[in-house]
C-alpha cells in the first residue's frame, strides 16, 4: 500500500458515513478536524460541496457515539436515523 492510499483509507475509515449524503471524498473534503496530523494532506474531492448545500462551520462530518448524525452541511435534517 502507498502512502497515499494509507491516508485516504485512514480518512475514509475516521469521517466517512455511507447514511450521509455525499461521496467519502466529499465528507472527507469537509472536515474540519484541523488538529489531525493528516488534515492537511487529506484527500479532496473535485466538487467539494454537495448540489444545494453549503459548508456549515467547525463540525466534523460523521456519526456521533450516541448515533447523532453531524453534517457540516445546511439542509440536511440532524439526529438519530
Amino acid at each position: 500500500m502507498s502512502l497515499r492510499q494509507a491516508i485516504n483509507a485512514k480518512c475514509k475509515d475516521c469521517i466517512y458515513d455511507n447514511l450521509c449524503p455525499g461521496t467519502w471524498r466529499q465528507q472527507v473534503t469537509l472536515c474540519t478536524a484541523k488538529e489531525c496530523s493528516l488534515w492537511e494532506v487529506r484527500p479532496r474531492a473535485a466538487t467539494p460541496a454537495l448540489p444545494g448545500t453549503t459548508l456549515g462551520q467547525n463540525r466534523p462530518v460523521g456519526r456521533q457515539s450516541d448515533g447523532m448524525l453531524v453534517i457540516p452541511i445546511s439542509g440536511v435534517s440532524h439526529g438519530k436515523v
